[in-house]
This record gives structure tokens, C-alpha cells and sequence, in this order.
């Protein structure tokens, strides 16, 4: 009900301004109707009240419809400007022209004059003025009356007042509708960026509570065959079995080392242990031999090719063996770990003033979907989580972390059952 009683308000624009001009328009254009019907009205039941003033008054009902609607669908400047030259021919002509020149008349033609600035442009209301003031000299002129030289610079008087209010007032409302504008712009985007946060939030809850189940069941197998095994060599004597025992006792512990140096390690990024620890220069090439020989034996038990190509260019790196030994044997391990046949080839060369190493395996490869996810603690690809592949999703997730804390960088290129390739640059310390 109240939105059908106000409906003679809207305007088809979005400009703010000509929006809030034409709106007022149609509130004056609405209350001078309502006056000129009740002058009408009142004309006609009136003995006293001249004919004429009827017909006027629905003259004026009649001219404001017609305005209304100009104003409405065509354009509010047009409807604004015949609204003015309506008002100030009805007050100029509509009364004695002694009493329009200087007498009573005067007051009323200053409504004009600040309609101007409001309903059109700020420096209207001189126009108006300027209208005001030539048709009072011609009613002086043809009625004998001497021109009021005090009236005309006070319509201009009037006018600038008028003009500097309504320039204060637009400035004022531009300035509000800059400022409402950036509050929404901020507000929208920080509800975007709420929003967004609350979704990796989320994301990460789920991720730590797949971690957790990952973490029960990587511990639950080792310990589990640790006691068995444990209980195996008490009870048996079996002396030819005992090597065997022992390498899945060592391959078990192992497995538990593996897992808590990766928790022990996110919890060391996460405190800022590794950037407390004063960096030194490390030879990359040293440190890489020495943990091959490591990875060599296991990469030979599971009947893997594992080739090393070393750059005979120095390798310093600025960091600490931990990091970059973390580094290497997590991206090595992971080639090892997902490569059932064919094998692994790691090399490393010097490149504008990186040292870069490339780690190449014939292994299951990693998906498209899963490749933008690698990097995120605790993230395992569909096809990893679905095998038998021991694992946390911790391993690179470290290495990423460790080589952008040393001012490196990583990129993985993969193909589902083809290989995956993992090149890492770090900056060189040698000038």
C-alpha cells in the first residue's frame, strides 16, 4: 500500500542526482496541484471568487500533468526548466505590475529563484534571476513604474546564496556517495574475503581430520608390528629368522621416525625455528651425495634405476643442512616411494644464479586436479589415498615451505601413469 501511494516519485534514471532533482520536481509539481485544485474548488463555490481564477487554477492542475509527465518519461531538465518559466510567468504576470516590481510580489519571486539551483544545475538560479530581472525592467517600462534598482541586485544576491548552498550541498552528497560506495566496495570485499576463509578454514578442518586418521592408521601399523614382532623373537627360537625380524623391526621403526620428523617439522615452520637458526654456506652437490647413498639401497630393493648427474659448478646454497637435507630426501623419497618400475634420475646444473635441481620418475604421476593442491599440509591425491602407499601428505608440503623460506622456488610437471618431474631453484651463494 505504501509503495502504490509513493509510485508518482519514481524516475527512470540512475544518475543519483537528476534522480534526486526529478524526484523533487514531482513533490512541488504534486503540492502546487493540490493548492491549484483547492483554488479552484473554492473559486467555484465562492459568490465572490472572479471565474477566471478557477479556469486558472485548473489551467495550472492541467499544466503540472502534463509537466509530471515530461519530467517522468522524457527528461527532468526539460520538465524542470518549463516548471520555472511556469512559476515565474504565473508570480510575474498573475499580480498587479506595480506590486511585482516593488511591492508585495517581490517575496515570491525568490521561490523561484532557489527552485533553480535545486531542480537543475547550481548556477540556474542566476538564469532564473536574470529572467526575473528583464521581465521586471519590462513591466517598469509598460506600466510607467520606475525600474527597481535595489530588487534586481538582490535576485542576483539571491541567486549566488542559492547557487553557493546548492554547490555545498552537491559536493556534499557526491562526497557521501563516494564514501557509501568504497564502505560497500570494503565491505564486499571483506565479506569475499570472509567468505574465502571460512571455506579454507573449513578445508583445513577437514584436511587435519583426514590427517589425524592418517597419522592413527601410519601408527597403528608400525606399532602394531613392533609388538608382534617383539613377541615373535621372545617366544620363537628361531635363529635363521632373525634377520628377517629385525629388518621389518628396523623397516617399521623407521616408518614411525619418518612420521614424527614430519610433525616435529610442520611444528618448527610454524614457530620460526628454521629462520632463527644462522645460515651458512652448504655445498648442494656434497649434500646430495651423501644422502643418496642412503636412498641408493632402498631404490635397489625395490628394483628402481636411480641415476644421479651432478654439476661439477659450485653448488652453495645459503641455509642449514637441515633444511636442505629435509628438502632432498623428502622430494627423492616421494620419487622413490611412487615409482613401482623404471626408475629415478636426479640432477643438478647452474642457472642465472640459481642452482636447480631436477628430480625424474616413471612413477603413477599426479592428476591435473590434485596438482594445484600438492602443496597443502596434508593434501593426498585421489589416486595415492586409494593405494596402499603408506604416507601423510606431510613430505611436500615441508619441502615447499623450506625452499620459499630460503628464497627458492618449485614446480612440479606430472602425467597420470606416466612420471612425475620436480624442479626446484635455489639461489646460488656463489657471486
Amino acid at each position: 500500500m505504501k509503495r502504490s501511494w509513493f509510485s508518482f516519485l519514481d524516475v527512470p534514471t540512475i544518475d543519483p542526482d537528476d534522480a534526486r532533482r526529478r524526484r523533487l520536481l514531482n513533490i512541488m509539481l504534486f503540492a502546487l496541484t493540490v493548492v491549484s485544485l483547492l483554488t479552484s474548488g473554492i473559486a467555484l463555490i465562492s459568490p465572490f471568487a472572479a471565474t477566471s481564477l478557477a479556469l486558472l487554477g485548473l489551467g495550472l492542475a492541467l499544466t503540472n500533468g502534463i509537466i509530471y509527465a515530461i519530467n517522468r518519461y522524457i527528461s527532468g531538465l526539460l520538465a524542470s526548466g518549463i516548471f520555472l518559466l511556469m512559476l515565474v510567468l504565473v508570480i510575474s504576470f498573475g499580480d498587479d505590475p506595480i506590486e511585482v516590481v516593488q511591492g508585495r510580489t517581490l517575496f515570491f519571486l525568490s521561490v523561484p529563484i532557489i527552485a533553480g539551483s535545486i531542480l537543475m544545475r547550481p548556477n540556474a538560479s542566476f538564469w532564473v534571476a536574470a529572467l526575473i530581472s528583464v521581465i521586471s525592467a519590462y513591466l517598469s517600462r509598460s506600466s510607467g513604474v520606475p525600474v527597481n534598482f535595489v530588487a534586481i541586485p538582490g535576485f542576483f544576491t539571491l541567486a549566488f546564496g542559492s547557487w553557493l548552498s546548492a554547490r555545498t550541498l552537491e559536493s556534499a552528497l557526491t562526497d557521501l556517495r563516494t564514501i557509501n560506495r568504497e564502505l560497500d566496495e570494503r565491505v564486499e570485499a571483506r565479506t569475499t574475503e570472509l567468505g574465502a576463509a571460512n571455506e579454507r578454514l573449513q578445508e583445513l578442518d577437514r584436511l587435519k581430520s583426514r590427517f589425524v586418521s592418517d597419522v592413527s592408521h601410519e601408527l597403528r601399523t608400525p606399532v602394531s608390528n613392533l609388538m608382534i614382532y617383539m613377541d615373535i623373537l621372545e617366544l620363537e627360537n628361531r635363529p635363521e629368522q632373525r634377520a628377517s625380524y629385525l629388518s621389518v623391526l628396523r623397516e617399521e621403526t623407521n616408518r614411525l621416525t619418518q612420521l614424527v620428523n614430519d610433525v616435529l617439522d610442520i611444528s618448527h615452520i610454524d614457530l620460526g625455528v628454521y629462520k632463527k637458526v644462522e645460515a651458512q654456506q652448504i655445498d648442494f652437490n656434497e649434500l646430495i651425495e651423501q644422502l643418496v647413498s642412503g636412498l641408493e639401497v632402498r631404490a635397489s630393493v625395490l628394483n628402481l634405476r636411480l641415476d644421479i648427474s651432478l654439476t661439477d659448478r659450485k653448488t652453495e646454497i645459503l641455509g642449514t643442512r637441515e633444511q636442505l637435507t629435509r628438502v632432498v630426501t623428502n622430494l627423492l623419497g616421494n620419487a622413490i616411494k611412487y615409482t613401482e618400475k623404471g626408475g629415478i634420475a636426479l640432477s643438478t646444473w647452474i642457472e642465472d644464479g640459481w642452482v636447480v635441481m631436477e628430480i625424474k620418475d616413471t612413477g603413477i604421476g599426479i592428476s591435473p586436479d590434485d596438482l594445484e593442491h600438492v602443496y597443502e599440509r596434508f593434501f593426498r591425491g585421489e589416486n595415492v589415498s586409494q593405494s596402499t602407499i603408506p604416507g601423510t601428505g606431510l613430505g611436500l608440503a615441508i619441502a615447499y615451505e623450506i625452499i620459499e623460506s630460503l628464497g627458492g622456488k618449485i614446480r612440479i610437471q606430472s602425467q597420470l601413469d606416466v612420471g612425475t618431474t620436480v624442479t626446484v631453484h635455489l639461489p646460488s651463494a656463489v657471486s
